[in-house]
């Protein structure tokens, strides 16, 4: 593994992390409906609310993941080609969804 590999890894793990949500700044996530005063705006809230919910976990554990990766490669961990190929890929699927997220780009 060469120095601009790393420079990818340390990369890919900046973009990850910066992803991650304190606990209380969940609630502050906008739940989308469009009439409150439908009875069947509560289910669509109750499942919006499990959908962020799911989404906030898999990020958490992605995060998680990822500083477990880096930590094994500061130990010296060999990062194998489909290793490679794998983290580059989810690194770019997250920078997607929050290019949408945050800066509401379109998606390539």
């Amino acid at each position: 593994m060469n120095k601009k590999d790393i420079l990818s890894l340390m990369e890919a793990y900046d973009e990850v992390a910066s992803l991650e949500i304190a606990p209380e700044e969940h609630e502050g996530i906008e739940v989308r409906h469009a009439d409150s005063h439908d009875e069947g705006n509560a289910d669509l809230e109750e499942l919006e609310h499990e959908k962020v919910s799911m989404v906030e976990t898999r990020l958490r554990s992605a995060i998680a993941h990822a500083h477990q990766a880096l930590d094994a490669i500061k130990k010296g961990s060999i990062i194998e080609p489909w290793m490679q190929d794998l983290i580059t890929t989810a690194e770019e699927h997250v920078v997607k969804v929050a290019n949408v997220l945050v800066y509401r780009h379109d998606i390539d």
